[in-house]
């Protein structure tokens, strides 16, 4: 048995197949292009909104480093008398701490304890000059032996780059 196929069956199919390039000309290839735009726009915004957050951060990495700096400038620039580091010398090298030594570390811990508190971003300055006892001045405390502080991460990290010889004497 032949099956027939309706002839209104058969004209609807081949014009279908006729326009179907009309039908996906008009609406699918303008969907396609608006959503291609779409897409290209929403990357460009999202690309500038993540340059301008990399900016920001990189001048907040900017200030954080001047100001870190500045601090540096500045402590460098109180420990530059010569009779304050023989000083600060005679503390760490000798068993006894004369007067003068004594005061010189009372200016150098509230000198510290200033700059600690004239930042948010520094949580505690130490002082530490090579000696066999780890003597320490700290912002918290004007003499401490670096075996008793609960921050030991930088005292290993200073001996480390001591031994790679990376720091001078």
């Amino acid at each position: 048995m032949e099956k027939r196929v309706s002839k209104r069956h058969t004209m609807k199919y081949r014009f279908l197949k006729d326009k179907i390039w009309v039908y996906l000309g008009t609406f699918t290839l303008p969907v396609l292009i608006l959503g291609l735009i779409s897409l290209a726009g929403i990357y460009v915004g999202e690309q500038g909104k993540v340059k301008e957050k990399l900016e920001t951060s990189l001048n907040l990495a900017v200030d954080y480093a001047d100001s870190f700096y500045a601090h540096l400038d500045a402590f460098q620039m109180y420990l530059g008398s010569g009779q304050r580091v023989d000083q600060f010398y005679k503390v760490f090298q000798s068993d006894k701490v004369d007067y003068d030594s004594v005061n010189a570390l009372r200016y150098l811990s509230a000198y510290m304890i200033s700059l600690e508190n004239s930042g948010t971003d520094i949580d505690s300055i130490y002082f530490y000059q090579d000696n066999k006892s780890k003597r320490v001045i700290t912002s918290e405390k004007p003499l401490v032996i670096a075996d008793n502080m609960s921050d030991q991460e930088w005292i290993e990290t200073l001996l480390s780059m001591k031994k790679t010889k990376h720091m001078r004497k």
